[in-house]
């Protein structure tokens, strides 16, 4: 006899049933939430969330990146990158270091259309008149190297497109509501159709103090620019770079700490005395606390110290033994290690240079700018690309550019870099726009200049040599370079 077929719920069934029940009791709506996304963390891993003392676990389950990357899981990366960006100098500084390279004093777009002062207009609207942030109180500037930060430690955040400015949203607070919680087109706050496009976002309207949030509102995808860098096809969301490290950065600090406090403790040491009378009767080694009234033994070290011991009693380590011989190997070989997930050399984890050559240091930058260029082709073609289409044409609409059919034309210049060898890297672009290989354009793109700025100072300096009589006809007359 064949069973009878269970009859199919309505859609939405079980989100009207959680409904009634937040209605009844918001603590058994939100106990019942948080239990299924722990009994869902079984099937997550990660390797600096789970796992033994020493050893971490695998996960044996396979299934697509958002069956394992839980909201918790993403929480917790989250809030490890957040703590190491707060505490750790060395998270600090590798932050500092891709914010520097990658965006520098603000990365400046060029418009590219056929009119030359429209190009103009659009560009000091773009890069110096109109602020980007809706609360109108972050540079441009501020705005870009934030969006970089976050990415890198939060894993991904929003930009909500509204009222001709951009609403930064961190990425807890992209979240899925209780009552879509078992709708399987909503993936940790990013509602999908059924090829995995991303329709919509929801978005608490407070910051959240944990994965669970009730108050999420719903935005149309069109409106919200996800700053991410994905790693896998199944993946919805974005995973803290920096919160991948956290382990490895606390054994560096503990070590380092460990390794200060032992030598602070040794260098206290002056002198041991061995007495012949017992030092409690002679110098006393208790004292009373006058808070308590109870009788607690000193314990404070000072430098300068003199110990006095009584008879039989021995000293160990009277003599500084740390930092041993290893701890700059030990240290050298963490950082490098941080630095490897992150693709950044020994030299520009620690901005030191003492114990490198200059081929060395020179390949070691020069792999360095690959990671800066890569992150930097990220944000322009994948976000501010967006970004300049959405606040042009916003422009346009409020009246203070024109209309123009191509307004969407531009490029976005990177920061320069120092030269490494000026002489040497002169000499190579020369021949490169000799040989045709590149443009001046693209040379002055690649150092960072504006190359209609360049021509139009360089025509400048060239009609003020020629009325103070430094050149003549010949010269003048002469193709520039």
């Amino acid at each position: 006899m064949s069973k009878r077929p269970r009859p199919k719920l309505p859609v939405g069934f079980h989100g009207a049933i959680e409904k009634m029940i937040e209605a009844i009791s918001p603590t058994w709506a939100l106990s019942r939430s948080q239990a299924r996304y722990k009994s869902a963390v079984f099937s997550a891993y990660h390797p600096g969330l789970d796992g033994h003392r020493t050893s971490k676990s695998i996960g044996s389950l396979g299934g697509a990146a958002d069956k394992h990357l839980s909201s918790q899981t993403l929480w917790a990366l989250r809030e490890r990158g957040r703590v190491l960006d707060e505490s750790n100098t060395l998270a600090q500084g590798i932050l500092q270091t891709y914010e520097d390279n990658v965006i520098g004093n603000g990365l400046i777009v060029d418009a590219l259309t056929d009119d030359n002062d429209w190009n103009k207009e659009a560009e000091h609207f773009i890069n110096i008149e109109h602020r980007w942030d809706i609360r109108r109180s972050l540079t441009n500037t501020q705005f870009q190297r934030i969006v970089l930060r976050t990415l890198m430690r939060d894993g991904d955040l929003a930009l909500i497109c509204r009222d001709g400015r951009l609403h930064p949203v961190e990425g807890d607070r992209i979240v899925t509501p209780q009552d879509r919680m078992r709708d399987p087109n909503v993936v940790n706050g990013v509602e999908m159709d059924g090829d995995g496009f991303p329709i919509a976002f929801w978005i608490a309207r407070t910051q959240p103090t944990s994965p669970y949030a009730a108050d999420a509102v719903r935005h149309d995808s069109k409106d919200v620019l996800h700053v991410w860098n994905p790693r896998r096809f199944s993946q919805t969301r974005g995973v803290s770079l920096t919160g991948q490290i956290f382990d490895q950065l606390n054994r560096l600090n503990d070590y380092v700490d460990a390794t200060c406090i032992s030598a602070q403790i040794a260098a206290c040491f002056a002198v041991f005395i061995r007495q012949s009378m017992n030092y409690d009767e002679q110098y006393g080694a208790n004292e009373t606390n006058p808070r308590s009234g109870e009788t607690e033994r000193v314990e404070e070290l000072e430098p300068g110290l003199i110990m006095y011991g009584a008879p039989g009693d021995e000293a160990t380590q009277l003599r500084p033994e740390q930092p041993s011989f290893a701890m700059d190997r030990l240290v050298d070989t963490l950082c490098r290690l941080c630095g490897r997930h992150v693709n950044l050399p020994l030299e520009l984890v620690l901005l030191n240079f003492s114990h490198s050559n200059f081929s060395n240091t020179r390949a070691a930058i020069l792999q360095a700018q690959m990671a800066f260029r890569s992150y930097h082709h990220l944000l322009t073609r994948g976000v501010f690309r967006r970004v300049y289409t959405y606040l042009i044409r916003e422009g346009i609409r409020a009246g203070r550019l024109t209309p123009r059919p191509d307004f969407w034309k531009h490029s976005w210049r990177p920061p320069s870099w120092p030269w490494l060898q000026p002489l040497q890297d002169v000499q190579a672009d020369s021949l490169a726009v000799e040989a045709g290989f590149a443009s001046r354009p693209d040379i002055c793109i690649k150092r960072g200049t504006d190359y209609e700025d360049v021509d139009t100072k360089e025509a400048r300096a060239r009609e003020n040599r020629k009325a103070e009589g430094l050149i003549d006809e010949a010269e003048d007359n002469a193709p520039s370079a």
